[in-house]
């Protein structure tokens, strides 16, 4: 099993929110050790809570030198074999502590279809060799990576799903109630 440290910032709920709750969930299934580093107080620590999913509370948005120092802690202590994160300021600490702990696999996910700044601080933030993988959640995700630096054979695409916690197919009854209900055959 993987002892996998996921990271992602902010105070409300998202797009990464989902994604690192659903990823967190299945991970756990799949018998996998996880921990979701996480601002504390924020509503993703609050839902990972009630599912049972181990939260580390960091200020993940603060800024990357906090961030920094508590998630290389915690990589430390819990003998982390992946740092997965989203967000840029999580990309940026998951950075600087995959830099500092060679062994470490460091997984970035981007949501943001847009290219990645020229200035010298986003080439190095991006096209570090130190980054083991890209997960864009679209195509367009990717190609943005790509149009921005970022070797192709380095992103891969996971089309954002569903929480299917909460997102259920009907069931034949339901179908047929709701399809009364609306007058429809």
């Amino acid at each position: 099993a993987l002892r996998v440290l996921l990271a992602c910032e902010g105070m409300g709920w998202a797009g990464g929110m989902t994604l690192t709750r659903v990823l967190a969930r299945g991970l756990l299934r799949a018998g996998h050790d996880v921990i979701v580093a996480c601002d504390p107080g924020s509503a993703l620590e609050s839902k990972l809570s009630q599912d049972g999913v181990p939260t580390a509370a960091v200020s993940v948005g603060r800024g990357p030198l906090v961030s920094f120092r508590a998630l290389r802690r915690l990589v430390r202590e819990r003998g982390a074999d992946v740092l997965h994160v989203y967000g840029a300021k999580s990309h940026s600490a998951g950075l600087a502590v995959a830099l500092t702990v060679p062994r470490l696999a460091f997984v970035v996910t981007r949501g943001r279809a847009r290219r990645p700044g020229s200035d010298l601080v986003s080439r190095l933030k991006f096209r570090s060799r130190r980054i083991d993988g890209y997960i864009a959640v679209s195509g367009a995700v990717r190609d943005a990576l790509v149009s921005g630096g970022v070797s192709p054979d380095r992103v891969g695409v996971v089309p954002v799903g569903y929480d299917d916690e909460v997102i259920r197919p009907a069931t034949p009854a339901a179908r047929a109630a709701a399809r009364a209900a609306l007058g429809l055959p």
